[in-house]
Order: structure tokens, then C-alpha cells, then sequence
């Protein structure tokens, strides 16, 4: 077998809509957290047919600073996206405008934060967390734009997870501008 290459660059966007992608792939940090990690491991299963498993150890390797809780949580992540991709893909489509399954690294950012979202954040503190790390990421790795559609999607899933009180609380009432209301 061929050793698995885990630095090649993804081609996603441009190959399926038949114009130039709107990437602006940089460097991504030396030192990414567990979700970073997570989300290289889903857009490389995403666009090839290696198991999830095998990308993980791969990716792992390029990482040996992450400490062991950093590894498991990561290793969690992908594995928990793996099992509910299909709930988790139905969860994000309530919130999407548009069909999402042309660009790998939206989609697996997207995937790996909904998937802390709807199956870690129990208290309520890791969803923001989740969504500021994809946010962040897309915004180096894509643009601000597609950065900005994920931290839609990502937000109204999080709202949608809260209790009903909560929720009224979080989202401001139709019509009402929340920069002038105090």
C-alpha cells in the first residue's frame, strides 16, 4: 500500500460548480487544537475513500505535541461525526440555504462543530467554542463570506439546542434591530 499523503491540498468547490473556487487555502496553525485536527481528518475522508481511522493515525502523527486528552477528544470527534453524519447532515440542512456538499472544508468544519454541538456541549459552554474555532478557521483557509455562512448555520443550531427559555432569550424578536435595543 501507498503511505497516506495527509498534506496534499483538497480540491473541492471549483471542481463542481465549473468556475474558480473562492479559496484562499494559507497555512493553517503549526499547533491546531483537537477540532482543528478533527475537521483534517473529516475533509480528507470526505474527498478520498480512506477510512476516518486511518486518516486520524495519519494526522496524529503530523501533531505528536497534542497531549493524550487532546488526542482522545479529537479521535472522539471523528468518530462520533462518523456515527451521526446522517443526523448531523439533516441537523445543518434545517439551517442551510443552500446544498453544501461541494466544498470539503465547509462541510467538514461544519460537521465536526455540530457534532460538539449537538453531542459534547452539555452545559452549554464548548458550542461557541466549537463554532469560534470553525469560524476561524474558514476565514484563513476560505473567506470571510463562507466563514460568515457557517457562523449562521452553526449559531441557529446552537439556539436550537438551547432550552425554550433560553432560546426566546437568545434570538431577538422579528423586527427588532439588536444594535439599537437595550
Amino acid at each position: 500500500k501507498a503511505p497516506l499523503d495527509t498534506t496534499a491540498t483538497v480540491s473541492g468547490g471549483a471542481a463542481h460548480s465549473g468556475r474558480a473556487s473562492p479559496r484562499r487555502r494559507k497555512s493553517a496553525p503549526k499547533q491546531p487544537d483537537p477540532r482543528m485536527v478533527a475537521a483534517m481528518v473529516v475533509e480528507r475522508s470526505l474527498v478520498t475513500s480512506v477510512p476516518e481511522s486511518k486518516v486520524l493515525v495519519a494526522v496524529l502523527r503530523r501533531f505528536p505535541h497534542l497531549t493524550e486528552r487532546e488526542r482522545a477528544f479529537a479521535a472522539e470527534l471523528v468518530y462520533t461525526e462518523v456515527r451521526m453524519r446522517h443526523h448531523i447532515e439533516a441537523q445543518l440542512s434545517a439551517y442551510a440555504r443552500r446544498n453544501l456538499t461541494g466544498d470539503a472544508t465547509l462541510r467538514a468544519h461544519l460537521l465536526v462543530a455540530a457534532t460538539e454541538i449537538l453531542y459534547f456541549d452539555l452545559r452549554g459552554h464548548s458550542g461557541p467554542k466549537a463554532i469560534d474555532v470553525a469560524v476561524s478557521q474558514l476565514t484563513v483557509l476560505r473567506t470571510p463570506q463562507i466563514a460568515g455562512v457557517a457562523h449562521g448555520i452553526l449559531s441557529r443550531l446552537l439556539i436550537s439546542q438551547l432550552p425554550d427559555e433560553e432560546r426566546d432569550k437568545a434570538r431577538p424578536a422579528r423586527g427588532q434591530d439588536t444594535a439599537t435595543s437595550r
